[in-house]
Order: C-alpha cells, then sequence, then structure tokens
C-alpha cells in the first residue's frame, strides 16, 4: 500500500468516514506531520486545517473509504501531493482512535 503525504490549498479538508464494504475490515489511519498515527473507524470524522501536511488511508489489514470535502481556489487547484509516506510511519501503531 502507498500512500503520500498531501495538503489543502484552501479551506483545509473534511474526511467523514463511511461504513465500507460490510463483509470486510474497514479502518483508516491518518497522521498530522509531526503527531502520532491516529485510527480511522468507519463514523469518524476528521477536520484537517488548510496546507496541513498530512496522510490519509487503510490501515495496513483493512480497508478505508471516505469522501474528502474540500474547496478550490480561484484557479481550479485543490490538493499539493508530496512525498510517499515511508513503511515506517505508515506501518506505526496508532495512538487512538478519534
Amino acid at each position: 500500500m502507498e500512500t503520500r503525504f498531501l495538503a489543502r490549498d484552501t479551506g483545509g479538508l473534511g474526511l467523514p468516514g463511511t461504513p465500507g464494504v460490510p463483509s470486510r475490515q474497514t479502518a483508516g489511519r491518518y497522521q498530522l506531520e509531526g503527531e502520532p498515527v491516529q485510527m480511522l473507524l468507519p463514523g469518524d470524522t476528521v477536520v484537517i486545517p488548510p496546507k496541513a501536511r498530512h496522510w490519509h488511508g487503510g490501515a495496513p489489514d483493512s480497508l478505508m473509504t471516505h469522501l474528502a470535502l474540500s474547496e478550490t481556489s480561484e484557479t481550479g487547484e485543490a490538493t499539493t501531493w508530496l512525498e510517499p509516506v515511508s513503511d515506517g510511519d505508515y506501518l506505526k501503531a496508532p495512538a487512538k482512535s478519534v
């Protein structure tokens, strides 16, 4: 699994978790740069501030489904994609659920 750090260029990001596939475990993770990894469960919502470097994705043993709600700038820009998240960061045990 690969995920990347990213930053929303305007208005931040609302990230509501969705129920996912009923027959599969669904859990995700997110991390604001410099903070502990957090677990996301179906129904959790994370609000990520504008320009905050972060990543989000499925847990190593699970799928994650979500809606990403963000604004765009007047020129249509919304997201700056950055470097891949290292395996070491991705595989860290989460600190807690939101």
